[in-house]
């Protein structure tokens, strides 16, 4: 078995890290209020202006998140360990 370097090692971490907040996600989902950054149209984000929302995030809304961060976390793992040299 071949040593890991310290990038493919900080990519598995990082790689657990989103596949446990998504567990967490999907077994113990809560409805809550994020704010989010929204660029203008017409170009107002490359002008360094943006407007902030809150979202309501509801339990379902929530297991599709925990969803997307379990296949980025496998995705990112995959990535770390079997990318091309």
């Amino acid at each position: 078995m071949r040593k890991l370097s310290s990038t493919e090692t900080g990519g598995l971490v990082l790689a657990g890290l989103f596949v446990v907040a998504g567990i967490v996600g999907v077994v113990r989902p809560r409805e809550m209020v994020m704010l989010r950054a929204a660029a203008q149209p017409g170009g107002g984000a490359a002008l360094g202006r943006q407007e902030s929302y809150f979202e309501s995030v509801s339990r379902k809304k929530c297991r599709v998140y925990g969803s997307i961060a379990i296949a980025m976390g496998s995705g990112l793992a995959f990535l770390a360990l079997y990318r091309g040299k």
